[in-house]
């Protein structure tokens, strides 16, 4: 699936392919230079594309070529892994790292913005979903609906910022890769760290232990500027968004976000 591109933009395989659910990655280099090498299969990715493209390597990786389906962008090669410092007790300085990230993410830009997934429509599953045997699903869907429908600050978003998904580009920087692209109010930007990185490492107890919850939320609090009730609000919609697409496919790993979630839902009742 790579021969062609491989031959227009006179790139050699530099690495494994990495195949993902929508789609595959290949290390390559160009000029001798490391790159990466994405082709997808869902449109949703090309939606995310456009945004990384329209970011301009400012915070994100920068985007080097582009065809229909695939896109080549600079390759992150620093030998600093922001999962490894959440798991190696460094889990303050990550979740710093990743709101200085965020913030150049969300700048005002003059370049005209391109087409982007609303958060209503990104939020559908949760929105119209039974609660089942998980009664926390009805208050995260009510939360949701209440959050989207008085929107506050609103701005183009990654949609998946976590430590997964800012690398150390050496000279570069942290940078975000793989968007979303999706659009609506900033502090949803920030709800995904909360769950992360035991997504990743089911059997890391770091975003489910009460005592790290409470830190996280007075440093992502803190560095972003956010408004604390707000951001557990949001917290407790992304969780239930990401526990039903867990539900959905039977994975085990939805018990993380339904635990997270009400660990928001414990804190916002304190006030």
């Amino acid at each position: 699936m790579f021969d062609a591109l491989l031959a227009e933009w006179r790139l050699t395989p530099d690495g494994a392919p990495i195949m993902t659910a929508t789609g595959a990655l290949l290390p390559v280099l160009r000029d001798g230079r490391p790159a990466m090498l994405k082709r997808f299969t869902d449109p949703e990715e090309a939606i995310g594309a456009a945004l990384l493209k329209w970011w301009n390597g400012d915070g994100a990786a920068r985007v080097l070529a582009e065809a229909d389906d695939a896109i080549l962008m600079e390759r992150a090669t620093g030998a600093v892994a922001l999962t490894a410092l959440s798991l190696g007790g460094e889990d303050d300085r990550a979740c710093r790292q990743i709101c200085v990230t965020a913030a150049r993410l969300h700048a005002d830009r003059p370049a005209p913005l391109p087409a982007l997934t609303p958060l209503d429509r990104y939020f559908r599953a949760l929105l119209e979903a039974t609660p089942g045997k998980h009664p926390f699903l009805a208050r995260a869907s009510d939360e949701a609906r209440r959050l989207l429908k008085d929107p506050q600050d609103l701005r183009p978003l990654h949609g998946d910022l976590h430590q997964g998904n800012i690398l150390d580009f050496g000279e570069r920087g942290f940078l975000a890769i793989d968007p979303k692209g999706l659009y609506g109010e900033r502090a949803f930007d920030f709800a995904n760290i909360f769950c992360n990185p035991d997504i990743d490492v089911p059997d890391a107890v770091i975003a489910r232990d009460e005592s790290r919850f409470d830190r996280r939320l007075d440093i992502v609090a803190a560095a972003a500027d956010l408004d604390r009730t707000r951001l557990l609000r949001w917290i407790i919609a992304w969780c239930g968004l990401s526990a039903i697409w867990f539900l959905r496919d039977d994975d085990a790993r939805a018990d993380i976000p339904l635990t997270v979630g009400r660990l928001a839902l414990k804190r916002l009742a304190k006030g």
